[in-house]
């Protein structure tokens, strides 16, 4: 069963290390997704704050933003 939760504050990290992981993958790959590190954690937290992103209890590493992934 896979539950999915509002992220907290407590996530903001996390899910920018998730982020900054896709766009080193992204590029390697010479895809020109996003710019690298555009994002701050402060726009994370900002975002989470606002109630737009998520995390799942599915693996304990498992967190990712709508808005990013």
């Amino acid at each position: 069963m896979l539950t999915v939760e509002l992220a907290s504050a407590a996530d903001a990290a996390t899910i920018l290390a998730l982020r900054h992981a896709a766009e080193d993958w992204l590029a390697a790959r010479h895809i020109d997704q996003w710019a690298p590190r555009e994002v701050s954690l402060s726009t994370v937290a900002a975002q989470i704050d606002a109630g737009g992103s998520t995390s799942s209890d599915a693996s304990p590493t498992a967190r990712w933003s709508e808005r990013f992934v």
